[in-house]
């Protein structure tokens, strides 16, 4: 197994740990936040798509206290973090977060629409489909 293969390993056994939806491990697994910053740069699509499911669930345990960095991330010159972050607003919004996610992230991420990368606009656009069909 290479390098690669490891860490892809290790994304999908945190995903698996983290959909399992239990909000008392959610707070222990937030010290992974920085990590999956770190690898929302990749260029590999589905690493990025894994991360930003990680992200946005783990991020939406505590959104008031994450809204900053979320907004930096979403302006930030590498498309593949903003393509990440686009991505992870379809498992950021809920019920729960929508009124924080309207009054916060909502102009960042409609402005997202219209980054000049198509990806990152794909992956918004996908996302605002999904949070229209929550609700």
């Amino acid at each position: 197994m290479d390098k690669h293969d490891n860490n892809t390993l290790y994304l999908n056994t945190l995903k698996v740990i983290i959909n399992l939806g239990r909000f008392k491990i959610y707070h222990k697994l937030c010290k992974f936040l920085d990590f999956f910053y770190k690898i929302a740069f990749t260029d590999n699509e589905s690493i990025s798509l894994v991360v930003a499911e990680c992200l946005g669930k783990l991020l939406a345990v505590d959104l008031e206290k994450n809204v900053k960095k979320i907004k930096r991330k979403m302006k930030d010159e590498s498309k593949s973090c903003r393509r990440t972050m686009a991505a992870s607003m379809k498992y950021l919004v809920s019920p729960k977060t929508l009124e924080i996610f309207e009054f916060t992230l909502l102009n960042p991420f409609i402005a997202l629409l219209k980054d000049s990368d198509l990806e990152v606009k794909k992956q918004a656009f996908i996302s605002l489909t999904k949070v229209c069909n929550q609700f």
